[in-house]
C-alpha cells in the first residue's frame, strides 16, 4: 500500500531460469540506541530449510539456539535486534 517501505530482490538467472522479483514488505522504525534490527531472506532454491544463527564470533553453534530457524525459499524472518558488537 501507499507509504509502505519494500524492498525487491532479483531471483533467478541460474541456469537460464528467468529473473523475477520477490518483494518484501518492510518495518524500518528506528532501532533503540547502541542496536541495529535485522532480518533474514533465504533466496536460495537449492539451499533446503535453513536455520540463522547470530552469535559472537566464534561460538559453538552446536550449543546455541537459531535465530531463525527453518527458513525455506522465499522465507522471511522476523526482526532480530542486536546490540552493537561484532557476529
Amino acid at each position: 500500500g501507499s507509504g509502505e517501505d519494500r524492498t525487491v530482490y532479483a531471483v533467478g538467472g541460474a541456469a537460464a531460469s528467468p529473473v523475477t522479483a520477490f518483494v518484501t514488505t518492510d518495518t524500518n522504525s528506528a532501532p533503540n540506541a547502541g542496536q541495529a534490527r535485522v532480518r533474514v531472506v533465504q533466496l536460495s532454491p537449492t539451499a533446503g530449510s535453513v536455520d540463522v544463527f547470530i552469535t559472537a564470533a566464534g561460538a559453538d553453534l552446536a550449543t546455541a539456539t537459531p535465530s531463525a530457524a527453518g527458513l525455506t525459499y522465499r522465507g522471511v524472518s522476523g526482526y532480530a535486534s542486536l546490540a552493537a558488537g561484532t557476529y
